[in-house]
């Protein structure tokens, strides 16, 4: 049973969002395992989770066994990713007006706290779930073991942590939005009232196929105009 850290009394809008690729410009999973694996190799095993004939967890793992870089090599390939442009300003406004900002990320929870450390520390509303690693070294050689947050066939089920939300506020529920852009944010977007797919990425991809609505978006200047309309209605 997932335990969010939420207000007593439900806010008039509770926000979840991915991590990489979405508060990121780029992947911070998929630069470092693309450069153990290749893209080609990536990519593949990505195919076969949104055609349903690979589990997200073992593709996952598979990706991340590829993984030989020690703690600082990975971080030297990690030094040019950015946060969005718009998400300073999401941030700040979500943490005035009192809204519950809950990350949900199959990323590594080491990662995902370094690159969130300051914008975690200034709201005491915003919340971080991920995936855990347990990296050890034989001779010159590193190997990353993820460790999942469930016993999903995700090894993070998204969805989990908004069903949770949704049962503590079931007399007063909340408006549920979710921001996300690939394969490991479609079991949230099932259970959000206002999904933002970020544009040509795999979430797009599936909402078209499965006819769900959603709101492209390229940052979160999208989503902060959105929400902020949501709050004055």
């Amino acid at each position: 049973m997932v335990q969010l850290k939420l207000p007593q009394h439900p806010p008039k809008v509770l926000v979840f969002s991915d991590f990489d690729g979405t508060i990121t410009t780029q992947d911070t999973g998929t630069l470092l395992i693309d450069h153990c694996m290749g893209y080609e190799n990536r990519r593949a095993l990505d195919v076969q989770i949104l055609d349903g004939t690979l589990s997200f967890r073992s593709a996952v793992a598979e990706m991340w066994n590829s993984v030989d870089l020690n703690w600082e090599e990975a971080l030297r390939l990690l030094k040019d990713v950015k946060i969005d442009l718009g998400f300073e300003e999401f941030h700040h406004f979500c943490n005035i007006q009192r809204i519950p900002l809950v990350v949900l990320s199959s990323g590594l929870s080491p990662l995902v706290k370094m690159f969130l450390q300051g914008y975690a520390e200034n709201n005491d509303l915003m919340e971080i779930l991920a995936n855990d690693v347990i990296i050890s070294r034989t001779g010159d050689t590193s190997k990353w073991e993820i460790v999942y947050r469930d016993e999903s066939s995700h090894g993070h089920d998204k969805s989990l942590a908004i069903k949770a939300a949704k049962e503590q506020y079931t007399s007063n529920p909340p408006l549920i939005v979710f921001a996300g852009d690939g394969v490991s944010d479609i079991s949230a977007a099932r259970e959000a009232d206002i999904v933002f797919a970020k544009k040509g990425k795999d979430l797009e991809k599936w909402c078209i196929r499965e006819s769900v609505d959603y709101i492209p978006w390229e940052d979160f200047r999208t989503i902060l105009h959105v929400v902020k309309a949501k709050i004055s209605a």
